[in-house]
């Protein structure tokens, strides 16, 4: 009966990742670890359809309405301004432009600290740089080398931190190589303490967005599996980390598979589809998720079962005539989630969309969660923010000024309502 039911699985598997799969739908799957109990059976689920959980929370316009405001404080309580790292030429004046250093990721230590990841190429820049709101103190780790002391190009890596240690997952080469490597299957996996010294040399793991961590410190990824006429199929995997150096992650348990609709059949597909990553993440053994344009907040634990569903009203999402046609061609609604993070004491905050001048855009305003699945607050973020984390009462964000350059400031959030919220 195992093997019946693991092979079950592994045709589902197969229909979709080969594209012949014709029924657009959210996919949960476990396929279970050699030796392991069978996991339950899938249930593709059609596209818009009902996902099946544990627990269902509603919450009609009415009840979000009541719900309590959350405020931005209009001072910040820390300010950093990156460094100048250069200039580039305007493509059409000729005009020269400093270059700031750009932040990819930031993220509140358990501590209070914050750290941010760094976009660089020159071998010697800073890749790690941490910060104390509260005392001002502020450190940047410089990048390591490779095993001969060579420099290394550090660009694309994705950050995560748990448990008193912080995984960079990316594709690193020697830096300045003019033969163009081969394209390669696998990306770097670093480790740092929360000091930012790095404890373990680089391991690896197969191609994809590093979503989280799990609490035994199994990597949690995205990974691209294909696509149908009308969907992206990607899946959430966990890989332990290898303890020898230069060997690869043991991935094991495929968890969690869900789709992505295209606009139309044969058709370009959603900016938002290719940038579904924004909407997953992980808190403890649970994945929470928006894997589809509806406003549905999912959340999945590492069975891959269900435990909950979170529905929210969200209003007439009409994409509008003069919207963009490269854009939204095809397309009906725009999505009812544009990006979800898990605030430092476990809410779930999730932003919405919006429209202005006619075109579909990432709103001002997020919708807070807790785990039990209740609306616990709301609240605006300035729109020239492009928020790196929440932290349990404040927030860390890249705010662009009117000039072309950006800082990098944490501002409290009121806290009415967070010291209640478990």
């Amino acid at each position: 009966m195992r093997d019946e039911r693991r092979a079950v699985r592994l045709r589902w598997l197969l229909l979709f990742t080969t594209g012949k799969a014709m029924t657009s739908g959210f996919l949960l799957a476990s396929i279970a670890c050699a030796g392991g109990d069978p996991e339950p059976e899938q249930v593709p689920l059609g596209w818009g359809g009902t996902v099946e959980a544990r627990l269902v929370r509603e919450w009609p316009s009415d009840r979000m309405a009541g719900v309590q405001r959350l405020v931005v404080s209009d001072v910040p309580r820390f300010l950093l301004v990156p460094e100048i790292i250069g200039e580039i030429t305007h493509s059409r004046t000729g005009e020269r432009i400093p270059l700031q250093r750009y932040v990819t990721e930031g993220e509140f230590l358990g501590d209070g600290r914050v750290v941010l990841l760094y976009d660089i190429s020159p071998p010697d820049s800073v890749l790690l740089h941490f910060f104390d709101p509260r005392s001002g103190e502020d450190t940047g780790i410089l990048a390591p080398t490779g095993p001969g002391g060579e420099g290394l190009n550090w660009t694309h890596f994705n950050m995560a931190g748990a448990e008193g240690r912080i995984v960079l997952v990316g594709d690193n080469r020697v830096f300045g190589e003019r033969v163009r490597p081969k394209p390669r299957k696998e990306r770097d996996v670093w480790l740092a303490d929360r000091t930012g010294r790095f404890t373990r040399s680089p391991s690896s793991v197969g191609a994809g967005e590093l979503i989280g961590l799990y609490p035994d410190g199994s990597l949690v990824m995205m990974m691209d599996l294909g696509s149908t006429d009308t969907t992206v199929v990607s899946a959430i995997v966990s890989s332990r980390i290898s303890e020898t150096a230069e060997q690869p992650a043991d991935p094991h348990n495929q968890a969690l598979l869900f789709t992505t609709a295209r606009f139309k059949e044969r058709g370009s597909v959603a900016p938002w589809a290719h940038n579904v990553w924004r909407t997953l993440a992980v808190a403890g053994d649970t994945t929470w998720l928006v894997p589809t344009e509806s406003p549905e907040l999912i959340a999945v634990d590492r069975t891959g079962e269900v435990v909950l569903k979170i529905e929210w009203d969200a209003g007439d999402r009409s994409v509008p005539a003069g919207a963009p046609e490269s854009i939204w061609e095809g397309a009906k609604r725009f999505p009812a989630a544009a990006r979800l993070l898990i605030g430092q004491n476990g809410l779930i905050y999730v932003q919405r969309w919006t429209v202005r001048d006619d075109r579909p855009v990432q709103g001002p305003e997020w919708l807070v969660f807790n785990p039990k699945g209740d609306l616990v607050a709301r609240v605006d973020i300035p729109s020239r923010w492009r928020v790196l984390a929440f932290g349990a009462a404040s927030v860390v964000a890249v705010a662009r000024g009117e000039d072309g350059f950006s800082d990098i400031r944490v501002h409290t959030m009121t806290k009415a309502g967070f010291g209640e919220v478990r």
